[in-house]
């Protein structure tokens, strides 16, 4: 039972990890867009090169959110799994 517990809790501080990782990474992508936005958008160059870079911290973040997702629902179903495993062991 102990272990099942030390299992869960190191599972749920790398979960919480991974979390505030991807939170700085959004934040900082954020500033980014925010320091675009407020420069001086002078011509249609400086415009579309906004746009692309804009386009490209998007992209980056739905990678980046669709590996935390897929990360997260594997680290759920080994959680899922240790657990029935560890009710399945007790004894009666």
């Amino acid at each position: 039972m102990r272990q099942d517990l030390d299992m869960e809790q190191k599972a749920k501080d790398t979960i919480e990890l991974s979390n505030m990782d991807l939170e700085s990474n959004v934040c900082s992508m954020e500033a980014n867009v925010l320091s675009l936005e407020a420069g001086n958008m002078v011509d249609a160059a400086d415009a579309d090169s906004d746009e692309q870079q804009k386009h490209e911290n998007q992209r980056q973040l739905n990678v980046q959110l669709q590996e935390q997702k897929c990360w997260l629902e594997h680290e759920l179903e080994q959680v899922s799994v240790n657990a029935k495993n560890g009710d399945g062991n007790r004894p009666a």
